[in-house]
């Protein structure tokens, strides 16, 4: 009786183990992530950081402005 009830909380504490470890690699992803939206964040509110990102999304320009497209080719080196 004693052998089933050590084994039920071994079985237990590696599930809460791995439970465990699941969530602090969660939170670990979930830090880079609330960290890389702050800088995109910061940079759009400056207006000198939002013209790449009106340029790249909405395809729009500034009187005077173009934007060229460039079309990667594969190399001929081989």
């Amino acid at each position: 009786m004693i052998t089933i009830q050590y084994a039920r909380m071994v079985h237990r504490n590696l599930v809460l183990a791995n439970a465990l470890a699941a969530t602090k690699s969660d939170i670990a992803r979930l830090e880079i992530e609330r960290r890389r939206r702050e800088s995109t964040v910061k940079r759009l509110e400056d207006p000198r950081g939002a013209i790449p990102e009106i340029h790249d999304r909405l395809h729009m320009t500034l009187p005077n402005e173009s934007i060229i497209y460039l079309k990667h080719s594969p190399s001929s080196h081989q």
